[in-house]
């Protein structure tokens, strides 16, 4: 997963990932009979790198049907959730604007919850903003979403940014959310693009989604939770659709 080659500055691991460590790492895969991405084009890059090294796509999985959802509470702000390490620091940072658009049009009827930056890290990107943000503490892999269910968020959100790095990423964020039952808005980046809520304009006009979106629940929560509801349906729509049930198939056959 991801392009090891064109990590961005703004993405921790850039430190990490030093060209000799990246080397080691291309070196690895040559000696490699096959290469396993989650995606074709992830598959392609690297093939192309390698001297047309074969690879097989096993796409990501999600036991959606053994995990559990989140319980957005029918009264209160809107909760609106974002999920991610320090790595996608830049990703989140691209929507800074934006979500400080919410948060001066919306005050406290609409709730951001972060989970998985240190205090430090959030008030790197939105300074005393940083105060109004719920935030929720990075966890063990084993807890993840145990963790992010409990958000109990009816929204969550998945800004990427456009560069080759992101486009050799997998869809695994979008269906961790679809997994646990919470919409998404998302940039229509790589490997977002072709789920149930692309092509719309996001983060332009995110006041006026959150603010149409508060105005329906203000109005009437139960209506808001019967949409939910559908969303959540059209979440596992988008698992099957993506044969995330049946993936474990190709990894067998492999």
């Amino acid at each position: 997963d991801d392009c090891i080659d064109q990590i961005p500055e703004t993405v921790v691991s850039s430190k990490v990932f030093t060209s000799d460590r990246v080397k080691t790492m291309f070196d690895i895969m040559r000696k490699s009979y096959i290469i396993t991405p989650p995606t074709e084009y992830t598959g392609k890059y690297y093939s192309e790198r390698l001297g047309g090294k074969p690879y097989h796509v096993l796409p990501n999985m999600v036991w959606s049907n053994i995990l559990p959802k989140s319980l957005p509470p029918k009264d209160g702000p809107l909760r609106i959730v974002w999920a991610g390490s320090p790595s996608h620091i830049g990703d989140l940072t691209m929507v800074k604007e934006p979500i400080i658009r919410v948060m001066d049009k919306h005050g406290s009827n609409a709730k951001f919850v972060f989970m998985g930056l240190s205090q430090n890290e959030l008030a790197s990107i939105f300074g005393e903003r940083t105060k109004e943000i719920e935030r929720v503490e990075f966890v063990d892999f084993d807890d993840y979403y145990e963790t992010l269910a409990s958000t109990n968020a009816h929204v969550a959100i998945a800004p990427l940014v456009d560069c080759e790095f992101a486009k050799c990423k997998s869809p695994i964020k979008l269906i961790e959310y679809a997994a646990c039952g919470i919409p998404v808005w998302h940039s229509s980046v790589g490997p977002f693009k072709g789920s149930p809520w692309d092509g719309v304009e996001v983060w332009g006009t995110f006041d006026e989604l959150i603010g149409a979106a508060i105005e329906e629940f203000k109005k009437d929560p139960h209506i808001w939770m019967e949409d939910f509801e559908r969303d959540r349906v059209r979440s596992k729509a988008y698992l099957t659709e993506n044969d995330i049930y049946i993936n474990i198939n190709k990894w067998e056959d492999f």
